[in-house]
């Protein structure tokens, strides 16, 4: 009987052995976020890359592009601020979507809300005022700016005074939201980043489909 269990026992050791010799090490696993890698523009300003967001000539502007926000930092005479030879700042690109449509900008500063009013014709300080608030004086990647997760973390914009604060936040992928604070004024605006990390020469970049504030402008 003894013999038995002891035959038995180096079967089944024999057994663990091999099986544990062709047994492969399970590589470490590396988290793959939802955002890839954007190209870097690092031999272009805001200013600069901004101009290349054009739609075709000839076409309606392309929803994703830039025509609209070049034509509102030409009227508020901000080229400039967007051509700044800084580092540690953060630019919102308006999407022509931003734009068009209830509620959005070319509304809010034409009061044209049947159609498209003249964006040339706004009030110059009013569109000051929105551009910079979608100008952040602080360098806010999806990564080192943001380390935890759903924490919103509070930033100062180029717009003066209390309705210059912004809070952004990331997911556990690494999207960027804005302005989902309930602790912010019943006014804000919020939206959500639809394109991260554009590295410029004096920056980095966001695209928004929509603006954001937490006061009228």
């Amino acid at each position: 009987m003894k013999n038995r269990i002891n035959t038995l026992l180096m079967s089944v050791i024999c057994l663990c052995f091999f099986s544990c010799e062709d047994m492969v090490i399970q590589k470490k696993f590396v988290f793959e976020p939802g955002i890839p890698e954007l190209a870097t523009f690092k031999d272009k300003t805001a200013w600069d890359f901004i101009q290349t967001q054009t739609s075709h000539a000839g076409t309606t502007p392309a929803s994703g592009k830039l025509d609209y926000m070049i034509t509102l930092i030409k009227v508020a005479g901000l080229e400039e601020e967007y051509s700044k030879d800084v580092s540690k700042r953060t630019y919102l690109f308006l999407t022509n979507a931003a734009f068009t449509g209830a509620g959005r900008i070319n509304a809010l500063l034409t009061g044209v809300t049947a159609g498209t009013g003249d964006l040339t014709k706004v009030d110059k300080t009013r569109a000051a005022n929105l551009l910079k608030y979608h100008i952040i004086d602080a360098y806010v990647d999806q990564s080192q700016a943001l380390p935890i997760y759903f924490v919103n973390y509070e930033f100062k914009t180029l717009l003066d005074g209390p309705n210059g604060i912004i809070k952004i936040q990331r997911n556990e992928r690494l999207s960027i939201t804005i302005n989902n604070d309930t602790s912010l004024p019943s006014t804000r605006r919020t939206t959500n980043v639809t394109q991260h990390n554009y590295v410029l020469k004096n920056g980095i970049a966001h695209f928004i489909a929509s603006h954001v504030g937490i006061a009228a402008f």
